[in-house]
């Protein structure tokens, strides 16, 4: 596949770019759990979901994500750039009342969430917000207000499910549903982390321009500062929440789709149906002891979390002697591990060098995009 032409000023054309090439097709680009899609079944999936927004809400809604990341959220968030709207990740784990501010300030057409999530729907019906969940189930009408919603079984929503439903779609007939991509549209509202209240919450605008550009200059930083390295075909282990620009300038935008990548899930979703326990683990040094894993066996070319990860790492290979050399080696044949979000501790940086990890420190917040420094 060759680079992505200039022209093009999102992310949703470079993805569409690459599903549609014959040479790329077929290459994977999601993998969760023992599931994968390839560019070809998610652009289906995606334009499937799409008509599907367009009959409800019409072209350019905006949606509110009130999710864990998960594959189905994924479509979603492709089939809503398809028609040129917006979206707006909310944390699931933020307190009621922010929640219920940030769709004060964003007003979205639809929130998606699970069925599961009380706390969403409940929000949901305060607000008077269609709860959108999923399209072809039957009407739900919520007994206090008379609102309809669409709740899914979460095995409805697996990868297998999206695509025995959406298998015999004829995507390319839909095209002129689909608008252009315009490059000053906006494509996200991500709220910056330092909101501890409703009165400092601040949604910040990013258009599919900057998120675009932001993707390409990390991948170029990335090309310039390890010339010996190859860029392409990227396997990104996807922890980061969708909340945080980090996930699409690096993640998502760098590694995945301009790469002609894949994003593999660190975690399987706990709404994620029936593939084995999910072991909910509070806290930075268990969630590191959850990620090893996938970090060791997933045959991983890049990683983007947070310095309390990366401090959870060393902990485990400081005190565990029988994986200290299978870590190093995983961590060490990275491609680029990328760092953001707070500052890295200096004993994390020593760690790094010693053991031979390609890290990357982030700086510079949501409204300023990206910026990173190697060590």
């Amino acid at each position: 596949m060759s680079e992505p032409p200039t022209q093009k000023c999102s992310l949703i054309e470079v993805f569409t770019a690459v599903a549609t090439d014959p040479t790329s097709a077929s290459w994977d680009v999601v993998e969760c759990a023992h599931h994968t899609w390839t560019y070809r079944q998610l652009d289906i999936i995606s334009t499937g979901l799409a008509i599907d927004l367009h009959n409800a809400y019409g072209p350019r809604p905006t949606v509110a994500f009130l999710s864990e990341n998960h594959p189905y959220m994924l479509a979603l968030m492709l089939a809503t750039w398809k028609l040129g709207g917006i979206i707006a990740p909310y944390d699931p784990h933020a307190p009621e009342p922010l929640l219920k501010g940030m769709m004060e300030k964003v007003s979205p057409a639809c929130i998606v969430t699970p069925s599961t999530n009380t706390v969403g729907r409940k929000i949901a019906q305060g607000r008077k917000i269609y709860l959108l969940i999923s399209f072809e189930l039957a009407d739900v009408f919520l007994e206090d207000l008379g609102i309809p919603s669409y709740a899914f079984e979460i095995d409805e929503v697996t990868m297998p499910a999206l695509w025995e439903r959406f298998a015999n779609l004829l995507a390319e007939e839909q095209a002129d549903l689909l608008p252009p991509a315009r490059k000053d549209d906006i494509a996200i509202y991500i709220f910056t982390s330092g909101a501890s209240s409703v009165d400092n919450l601040k949604p910040v605008p990013l258009s599919q321009e900057s998120i675009y550009y932001g993707s390409v200059g990390t991948l170029s930083w990335l090309k310039k500062t390890y010339p010996a390295q190859d860029f392409s075909r990227l396997r990104a282990l996807g922890w980061a929440p969708w909340t945080f620009l980090l996930a699409f300038n690096c993640d998502l935008g760098a590694f995945a789709f301009l790469s002609g990548g894949c994003y593999v899930f660190a975690l399987i979703p706990t709404t994620y149906a029936a593939v084995g326990e999910q072991t909910v683990t509070t806290g930075y040094s268990g969630l590191a002891d959850r990620l090893l894993p996938a970090v060791l066996d997933k045959k991983i070319s890049t990683f983007s979390t947070v310095p309390l990860i990366l401090e959870g790492f060393m902990a485990i290979y400081n005190s565990d002697d029988g994986r200290r050399e299978q870590i190093r080696d995983a961590l060490r044949n990275m491609k680029a591990y990328m760092c953001g979000g707070a500052k890295t501790s200096p004993e994390a940086i020593e760690w790094a060098i010693e053991i031979g990890l390609p890290l990357n420190l982030g700086i510079g917040m949501t409204e300023l995009g990206r910026k990173y420094s190697v060590i």
